[in-house]
């Protein structure tokens, strides 16, 4: 992702003199007739599909007696409506100090700071119907002023919450650029809603201009089919740019089906604007790509094989050339249908696809091993499937199933297709490569396709297994010790366990850390699945001195069943082969 993202609509008045003034107040019509209230249904898709009714400006009175519209209290920008900047001022401090985890979560702060600033001014009581209206347009328009600027600058835009992340490789920026475009996208289709119903429809009128200036080159359709091509997978549009790996689950958002004439108006022209500022940032920043055949995009061969050459990925890129392009787009998708359904519905915030925050899992294979090792292994063992016809094991595979299929493909090629062999094998060697794990130096670390490819080529079949073994066990490996350090870090903030006497050791599918605390030695574990548990020291104490502490280590006893629980003064852990009680 880039390192700085634009957003793909002006959110304070456009240039004087380009484009139509996008925040005057408007006059109020001759003709005005009232306009209709929405009703609050269920669910997005069945509310009541608007019109434009351009009626008189709702007017309300601010505490020193001046009057002003709605539209004119709650839009603009921080540098030209003094309720914004308010919004935008306390914001600043609100999201570091409660660093809400979804973007729903963050809009419902922005509307709860929106009330304090609106009471503050003396006019939320007497906005009545339109209260909640103000209160939404306002915290979206100061939400998305957030997403623009830098650290330096104030701006709390570092501080988002994640959402669909891909790695960016911009400084930990990771999914933050992505809320950054939903509220960019919502605040301007809401905005445009507003003026439509409320003002004299000067933005509803300028979308098509708009589009001519973020997508000069005309090829924004182009992009919107390419994305619709791939359905939202991961990685670059552009062929032969950035790929990205394998890819389970696709993050794919589709057109909404209820979209009334002019809700689809500005669904389309924000999409559009969103897949035109693409294009046009990769003319820019990537001029080695700008000559591309529009009709390529989304046909990367990764889509189609993914066995055929994998690029180590690391540096940020731009525009289509970016392997976390395809997110932008999503994320732009949804931030035109979020802005739509608050307007339909301003007084609730709906669910938001993939939404989920930290606990968002439907990632690429990226650097820092996030995710689980279930869902490595899952991954891992469905890219293994694309070279055989025969369907992966029943159930979750595990880290000695895995193995047991490499070694079992290796021996079916290596003299049937070593080509086929060779290609997997580099895909495998740099997409661990990219997770940023160290494998030693040398040709192992090299971050190019063709060195892993030559080494597969005339590699024994037993230097074939041991390096493949050898890459799953450190991946592995640091799978559970990033396990047992959260969870380390997350239980300090609240009772001293002490520190670890050593270094994460594995076994049995497992890992285990050794703890010194005031009370005696105590462990950290984590089962082949990546779930954690914690031995107390009297657990720890007692369990050392059974015969069961034995045939543990010989892996008979097997790891934790549950976390470890008191009664009556005494300690209880279950094991799959047995119960330690102290």
């Amino acid at each position: 992702m880039a390192r700085v993202r634009h957003p793909p609509v002006p959110l304070s008045a456009l240039e004087p003199g380009r484009q139509p003034q996008a925040f005057e107040v408007p006059r109020a019509s001759p003709r005005a007739v009232p306009e209709p209230r929405p009703t609050r249904p269920d669910r997005f898709n069945s509310r009541p599909r608007l019109e434009p009714v351009r009626g008189a400006p709702v007017s309300v009175t601010l505490k020193d007696g001046s009057s002003v519209t709605l539209r004119a209290l709650v839009t603009g920008s921080r540098r030209d409506n003094p309720r914004v900047a308010e919004t935008w001022q306390r914001l600043r401090t609100r999201i570091p100090a409660e660093q809400p985890q979804t973007v729903g979560a963050l809009l419902k702060l922005g509307r709860s700071v929106a009330v304090d600033v609106l009471k503050d001014e003396g006019v939320y009581d007497a906005l009545g119907a339109n209260r909640e209206t103000a209160v939404t347009g306002l915290a979206l328009v100061a939400l998305a002023a957030h997403s623009k600027g830098k650290r330096d600058e104030g701006s709390v835009r570092f501080d988002f919450p994640r959402f669909i992340p891909v790695t960016d490789g911009s400084d930990g920026f990771e999914g933050r650029d992505k809320t950054a475009h939903v509220l960019t996208q919502a605040a301007f289709a809401f905005e445009v809603q507003l003026d439509a119903h409320q003002g004299q429809g000067t933005l509803l009128g300028s979308l098509d201009q708009l589009i001519a200036t973020f997508d000069p080159r005309g090829r924004g359709e182009a992009v919107g089919a390419a994305y619709e091509r791939v359905k939202g997978a991961a990685g670059s549009l552009l062929p032969g740019a950035s790929a990205a790996p394998y890819e389970a689950r696709p993050v794919y958002f589709p057109r909404p089906k209820d979209l009334g004439p002019q809700e689809g108006r500005i669904y389309d022209a924000l999409v559009r604007i969103g897949d035109g500022y693409e294009d046009q940032s990769t003319a820019e920043k990537d001029p080695a790509h700008a000559g591309y055949a529009p009709e390529a995009l989304g046909t990367h061969p990764e889509w189609k094989n993914p066995l055929l050459p994998t690029e180590n990925t690391d540096d940020a890129v731009h525009g289509l050339a970016d392997r976390g392009v395809t997110r932008d787009l999503t994320a732009d998708r949804i931030g035109a249908w979020l802005g739509l359904a608050l307007f339909r519905d301003p007084g609730t915030v709906p669910s938001i696809p993939f939404d989920q925050g930290p606990a968002f899992d439907q990632r690429p294979f990226a650097p820092g091993v996030r995710g689980t090792l279930p869902q490595y292994l899952a991954l891992e063992s469905g890219l293994l499937s694309q070279l055989s016809a025969a369907p992966p094991p029943a159930g979750p595979p595990t880290e000695a199933n895995l193995l047991a299929r490499m070694d079992a493909v290796v021996d079916a090629l290596c003299t049937t297709d070593r080509e086929t062999l060779a290609a997997y094998y580099a895909n495998f060697a740099v997409r661990q490569l990219s997770m940023g794990v160290s494998f030693g130096g040398g040709p192992g670390e090299a971050p190019d396709f063709a060195t892993h490819q030559a080494f597969a080529r005339t590699a024994s079949p037993e230097a074939l297994k041991a390096a493949l073994h050898r890459r799953v066990g450190l991946i592995a490996g640091e799978y559970q010790l990033k396990t047992l350090d959260g969870l380390l870090a997350q239980r300090m903030l609240f009772e001293p366990l002490g520190k670890p006497t050593g270094p994460a050791l594995r076994f049995g599918g497992g890992a285990i850390l050794e703890l010194s605390t005031r009370s005696g030695p105590a462990r950290l574990l984590a089962d082949a699945q990546g779930a954690t548990y914690f031995l107390p020291p009297a657990v720890t104490a007692r369990f050392d001195t059974q015969d069961d502490a034995g045939r543990y280590l010989r892996d008979t006893l097997g790891l934790p069943t549950a976390e470890a629980t008191r009664d009556a003064g005494r300690v209880t852990q279950t094991f799959e082969g047995g119960t330690v009680t102290a």
